[in-house]
C-alpha cells in the first residue's frame, strides 16, 4: 500500500466537494499503512493547482496505481508547482528554492520522480538536478511529445499526450449534422496554442464539409462577443481551454466553459474528460485517470530495477470517445449516432432509473456489498430526491413495495425549512450526517440519523446513504426531559404552597397555629418530596461581591439522592459554598444559576461535569429572588450509548468509503486487463487465420503474444486477491 504523505499547503476546504471527499478518503486510507518507515520514496511534481480538475484526475489515476501494486514500502510525497495562477520564472525561482530547502538540504532522496504536464517537465530539465540529483524521471500529461521536450535530459522515460483533433471534429460534424461553422476557442498558455496549432493543420481536411473560425488571443469580453454573433443553427464551439488570457488573468475549467455557455447556444465540443461535467457534449477525449495511471505504471518497473532511459516513452495516447448525456438531451442527438464502444455519462435521474438493473451492476463496483449490507442503504439522486435503489435491509425496514422510484420527500417527515436546517447543523458540524423523521409503509414515523456519501455511477454523483435507526434512543431523550419537567413543577408548586402559607401567617395572628401547623405539613410533604425523588434537587441562594455581582452560591437544601449522587452528606453540604462543595476555584455553572435567580427565568442545559465525571441534564427555576432550585438527572449511560452509537456509526461510514472507492480500482484493473486478453486473443486467431505465415512465422507471432496475455493474467489474479482480502474485512466487520 502506498502512503502517501500530505499534500503542501493546500487544505481539503478549498477542494470542491468531490475532490475534498476523494483527498479525504486518500488520507483515511494512509492512516492504516502499516509500514514503520518506508524504503521507496517516490515525488510526485504537478504542473498545477490541487482542486483544479486535470490535476486531480491525474493525481487520482497515479495514486490508485501505485496502491494496486500491493507494494506497502512506498512513500509518496506530493508538491504543486501552482503555474496557472503563478505564471513565470520569479515563482519558478521561488519554488526551487522552497524544494531546495524542503529536500535537498535536509537529506531527502527520491526513487523516482513523476511529472504531470509540461510546466513540471520543463522545471526538471532546467532545475531538477540541481535539486533532487540524476533521480528516475516520469512524465506524463505532455503534449505531442517529441524528443526536444527531454533534450539534454537522461534518466527519464513517460507518457505522451495527444488530443484527438480530427476524430472529435467528425463527430461534432456526424451528431450536429447542421454544422456549417466550428469556432474554436483556445487561450494563451503555451500548451493552448500547440493544440491551436494542431487544429489548424486537421482544418484542411475538413474544408469541403465546414468553415472554421479562430477565437484565440481574445480577452474575456471580446470572446463572448464573438461567440453571442454564432449561428445557433448552424454552428458548433471546439473548445480547446482557455485558462489564460492574453492579460494574464488565469481562469479555472468552470469559469471559462460558463464564460462560453453563457455567451453562446451552441453545443460544445471538446478533446478533454474534465470538460464534461460543466456542460460540453463531449468527443473523443484525453483521460487524465489514465495518464496518471501509465506514468506510475513505469514508475513501478523503476522502482522494481529497470533504467528509466530503457523503457520506450508510451506514445500513443489512451483516448476514448465519451459524450455528456444532459448535452446530448438537449441538442437533441439520438444515441444511436454516437461512434461505438462510446462512453455516455452524467445521466439524468429518470434515464438512470430506467437503465439500473444494467447500470448498476456494471457501473456501481461495489454492488454486491451495498445489497447484502445489514444496514438499511439508499441510493439517492442528489437533483430530484427520487430513490433510484435500496438494498434488501432497507426494504425491510420501510416496508413500502416499491421503494425505488420513490422520492426520498414521501418518506421524510420534515418540512423543506426543517430538511434545510438539519443539514445546516450538520454543515456547522463539519459531518455528512442527519437527524430526521421517516414514515414507513405501515404509518408509523420512525427516528433516523443518515449518513451520507457521494458514489459515481456513469458520471453522475449519486448519494450512497445508510441509515440508522435512532427511535429508543430519541424516545427515552424526550421521556426524559418530559419526566423532568413534571418534576421541576411538582417543586415549584411545593414552593408556592409554603409561601402561601407564610402569607397566611403574617395575615393572621389568629391563625398563627393553624398556619404554623399547615407549613409544618408543607414541610413534611416537601421532605419527603425530596427523600422519595431519584434525581438530585438542591436550593440555593446567590452569594454576591463587594460590587454586587454574583460571586457564589451557598446551598441551603438537598436531597438524598443528592448525597448518593455527589458522595457529600447533606450536613456537610447545606450551608456551604458552593466552591468548598465541589472543591472548584470557581462555583460551577454561576452564570447560567445567576441568570435564573436574577430574572426568575427557568432553564435547562445537558453539561459534563469533570469532578465527578459524569454527564448531568440540569433544569434551573428561581422560588424567590436571588434563590434557585436545581433538578439534576444523570445522563451519563445515555452519554455512554450514544458515544457507542457514534462510534458505530463511524465504522459504518468507513463501509461506505470501502463500498465506494476501496473496490473499484481492482475492478477497473480487471476491466482493462480483461479487454487487454481480448485484443490478445484477436491476435491469436489473425494468426492462426493467416495462411500467408511459413508455421515458424506463425509460431513466432503466437509466442510474441504469450507475455503480453501471461501479464494480464497475472494483474487480474492480483485484483481479485485485492477484491477478496477486502471483502473478507467488509464480512468481519458485519458479522462484529
Amino acid at each position: 500500500m502506498v502512503h502517501e504523505m500530505p499534500r503542501r499547503g493546500r487544505p481539503f476546504r478549498n477542494l470542491p466537494p468531490l475532490h475534498a471527499f476523494i483527498a479525504a478518503f486518500i488520507l483515511l486510507a494512509s492512516s492504516s499503512f502499516a509500514a514503520a518507515g518506508a524504503e521507496k520514496r517516490i515525488l510526485l511534481l504537478h504542473s498545477f493547482h490541487q482542486g483544479y480538475e486535470w490535476t486531480d484526475s491525474l493525481h487520482q489515476g497515479v495514486v490508485e496505481e501505485l496502491q494496486n501494486s500491493g507494494d506497502k514500502d512506498i512513500e509518496l510525497f506530493v508538491e504543486y508547482l501552482d503555474c496557472i495562477r503563478n505564471p513565470g520564472p520569479a515563482h519558478e525561482k521561488m519554488m526551487a528554492e522552497l524544494f531546495r530547502r524542503r529536500y535537498a538540504e535536509r537529506g531527502v532522496l527520491f526513487d523516482a520522480i513523476i511529472c504531470t504536464d509540461d510546466d513540471a517537465l520543463v522545471f526538471l530539465r532546467e532545475r531538477g538536478e540541481s535539486i533532487f540529483g540524476n533521480v528516475p524521471k516520469v512524465f506524463c500529461g505532455i503534449n505531442d511529445f517529441t524528443p526536444e521536450h527531454i533534450k539534454g535530459m537522461t534518466n527519464v522515460t513517460g507518457v505522451n499526450e495527444s488530443i484527438s483533433v480530427g476524430e472529435t471534429i467528425e463527430a461534432a460534424l456526424n451528431l450536429h449534422r447542421s454544422t456549417k461553422t466550428i469556432a474554436v476557442v483556445s487561450g494563451s498558455r503555451r500548451t493552448e496554442k500547440r493544440n491551436l496549432e494542431l487544429v489548424r493543420q486537421s482544418a484542411p481536411s475538413f474544408s469541403d464539409a465546414v468553415q472554421f473560425i479562430w477565437l484565440d488571443e481574445l480577452e474575456p469580453h471580446a470572446l463572448q462577443k464573438r461567440l453571442g454573433e454564432l449561428n445557433p443553427e448552424s454552428s458548433a464551439v471546439l473548445m480547446l481551454a482557455y485558462l489564460l488570457t492574453p492579460s494574464g488573468q488565469a481562469l479555472t475549467v468552470r469559469e471559462n466553459m460558463e464564460l462560453i455557455t453563457e455567451a453562446t447556444s451552441v453545443p460544445v465540443f471538446g478533446c478533454w474528460d474534465f470538460l464534461l461535467p460543466h456542460g460540453a457534449v463531449g468527443g473523443k477525449v484525453v483521460h487524465g485517470h489514465s495518464q496518471g495511471a501509465a506514468a506510475a505504471s513505469l514508475a513501478l518497473r523503476i522502482l522494481a530495477g529497470e533504467r528509466a532511459d530503457s523503457i520506450p516513452v508510451v506514445l500513443e495516447s489512451p483516448n476514448r470517445y465519451v459524450f455528456n448525456a444532459a448535452m446530448l438531451q438537449k441538442f437533441a442527438i439520438p444515441e444511436a449516432l454516437l461512434p461505438p464502444d462510446s462512453q455516455i455519462v452524467y445521466r439524468t435521474a429518470a434515464s438512470l432509473l430506467s437503465n439500473w438493473e444494467t447500470l448498476s451492476r456494471r457501473l456501481f463496483f461495489a454492488y454486491d456489498l451495498f445489497a447484502e449490507n445489514t444496514t438499511p442503504m439508499l441510493l439517492i439522486d442528489p437533483d430530484t430526491g427520487i430513490i433510484l435503489d435500496g438494498n434488501h435491509s432497507a426494504r425491510g425496514f420501510y416496508g413500502y413495495p416499491e421503494l425505488k422510484g420513490m422520492n426520498i420527500a414521501q418518506i421524510n417527515m420534515l418540512s423543506p425549512e426543517e430538511v434545510s436546517r438539519e443539514m445546516e447543523r450538520a454543515r456547522s458540524r463539519n459531518n455528512t450526517s442527519f437527524d430526521f423523521k421517516h414514515r414507513l409503509a405501515d404509518g408509523s414515523v420512525r427516528d433516523v440519523g443518515v449518513h451520507s456519501s457521494p458514489v459515481f455511477i456513469d458520471g453522475r454523483e449519486i448519494l450512497l446513504s445508510l441509515v440508522i435507526d435512532e427511535t429508543e434512543r430519541v424516545t427515552a431523550q424526550e421521556a426524559l426531559g418530559q419526566r423532568n419537567r413534571w418534576i421541576v413543577a411538582l417543586v415549584v408548586s411545593a414552593l408556592l404552597l409554603q409561601s402561601v402559607v407564610l402569607l397566611q401567617l403574617l395575615r393572621s395572628a389568629a391563625q398563627r397555629k393553624k398556619a404554623e401547623k399547615a407549613l409544618r405539613e408543607s414541610e413534611r410533604k416537601l421532605s419527603a418530596l425530596f427523600a422519595s425523588m431519584t434525581e438530585v434537587v438542591a436550593l440555593h441562594d446567590l452569594v454576591f461581591d463587594e460590587e454586587g455581582r454574583p460571586a457564589n452560591y451557598r446551598i441551603t437544601g438537598c436531597n438524598a439522592a443528592f448525597t448518593k449522587s455527589i458522595g457529600i452528606p447533606e450536613e456537610a453540604a447545606v450551608g456551604r459554598l458552593a466552591t468548598e462543595v465541589y472543591g472548584t476555584e470557581k462555583a460551577p455553572y454561576l452564570q447560567e444559576y445567576g441568570k435564573v435567580a436574577m430574572t426568575g427565568e427557568p432553564s435547562t442545559f445537558e453539561t459534563y461535569f469533570a469532578p465527578l465525571d459524569k454527564h448531568f441534564f440540569i433544569s434551573v427555576v428561581s422560588p424567590g429572588e436571588n434563590s434557585f432550585a436545581t433538578v439534576t438527572t444523570d445522563i451519563t449511560s445515555i452519554k455512554k450509548a450514544e458515544q457507542l452509537i457514534e462510534a458505530k456509526n463511524k465504522e459504518l461510514e468507513q463501509v461506505v468509503y470501502v463500498a465506494s472507492h476501496d473496490l473499484r480500482s481492482p475492478l477497473v484493473n480487471v476491466d482493462g486487463y480483461s479487454r487487454e486478453l481480448e485484443y490478445s486473443v484477436e491476435d491469436l486467431l489473425r494468426a492462426l487465420d493467416d495462411e500467408s505465415l511459413a508455421p515458424p512465422e506463425r509460431e513466432r507471432a503466437i509466442r510474441a503474444l504469450l507475455p503480453d496475455m501471461t501479464d494480464s493474467l497475472r494483474r487480474i489474479r492480483g485484483s481479485a486477491k485485492q477484491m477478496d482480502a477486502r471483502s473478507r474485512w467488509t464480512r468481519s466487520f458485519e458479522a462484529s
